[in-house]
């Protein structure tokens, strides 16, 4: 359960199966964004973050650091741009659903906020 009178702690987890740090800093930027319209208060922002490596495997790095972490009690809240950025198959959201819920941790599926986009006569 999250302790309301102390920062939550979050963990950023981006991941992307080529080497694209592109992508990486984009997903970094929407849960950043997303974050800060719903939060009231600055959170401690860990990020975790896999890039290149197959994502039909847990044995990601900073994927398997994350969850030790949240085993641990470290983490208050996982945040990503997308399910799939943490398992892309049914059997393995809902384990690590039932993982998370399990040590107290809230997951949080952030999206980008819709622009508007505005033809300025010149």
């Amino acid at each position: 359960m999250l302790n309301l009178s102390k920062p939550v702690r979050v963990a950023v987890y981006c991941y992307s199966e080529g080497v694209d740090s592109d992508f990486i800093a984009y997903q970094r930027y929407v849960v950043q964004q997303d974050l800060a319209e719903r939060l009231d208060r600055l959170p401690i922002i860990t990020h975790y973050v896999d890039e290149g490596v197959c994502s039909r495997t847990e044995v990601r790095p900073n994927f398997q650091r994350l969850l030790l972490e949240a085993a641990a009690g470290a983490i208050d809240c996982v945040a990503v741009t997308d399910m799939d950025r943490l398992s892309n198959d049914l059997d393995g959201e809902s384990h690590l659903s039932r993982f998370f819920q399990r040590h107290g941790v809230l997951v949080v599926e952030c999206h980008s906020s819709k622009g508007i986009l505005v033809r300025v006569a010149a």
